[in-house]
């Protein structure tokens, strides 16, 4: 962890449901970030309950199509274990051999790696606090997503959805993998 933080006191087993401050009481990181994390985990386990483990709210959102050696993503929302990902850019555009996992022709599942990234002043200097001199008094979390594809060399077994990488045609994004942790 890139930041300056005294403790992580999250603990999901415990049931927390918020973080109350105390009259003349030390006010520490840990319980504001605390708060931060019984929040987030409350919405990413709602987010899961109701909406399932992933989901778009729409068939365009994510939406796939290739043209030649290019894919395109359509703009929208994913939901990937409870985790909001955004595309806000209409027709995202990757070369083919920019998504991980896709080797030459064949059978392949196209999936969203999602990860929470940890940003500071280093990456956005407009954390910096201009009325204290110019230091950073806090961080911010991001989340990151990442067109991945696997290989499906026996396409029998099982009952996943497949798509040739070559061809013409449009298709969704029908499974979904994840590297989130809680806490950030």
């Amino acid at each position: 962890m890139k930041g300056d933080f005294t403790r992580w006191t999250f603990d999901a087993s415990k049931r927390y449901s918020s973080v109350r401050l105390q009259q003349g009481r030390v006010l520490l990181d840990a319980d504001w970030n605390e708060q931060l994390d019984i929040i987030a985990y409350r919405e990413q386990i709602g987010n899961q309950e109701i909406i399932g483990l992933n989901g778009v709210p729409d068939l365009s959102s994510f939406l796939v199509d290739f043209d030649n050696n290019e894919i395109k993503l359509g703009a929208g929302r994913c939901y990937v274990e409870g985790v909001l990902c955004e595309n806000l850019q209409e027709d995202y555009q990757l070369d083919i051999t920019e998504v991980l996992g896709i080797e030459g022709e064949g059978d392949y599942l196209l999936y969203l790696e999602v990860w929470q990234h940890h940003i500071t002043v280093i990456e956005d200097q407009q954390l910096q606090e201009p009325a204290l001199g110019g230091p950073d008094t806090t961080t911010r979390t991001q989340t990151y997503w990442q067109l991945k594809a696997a290989k499906l060399e026996d396409k029998e077994k099982g009952s996943i959805p497949f798509w040739k990488i070559q061809g013409e045609g449009r298709f969704y994004i029908r499974n979904y993998k994840s590297r989130i942790k809680l806490p950030i």
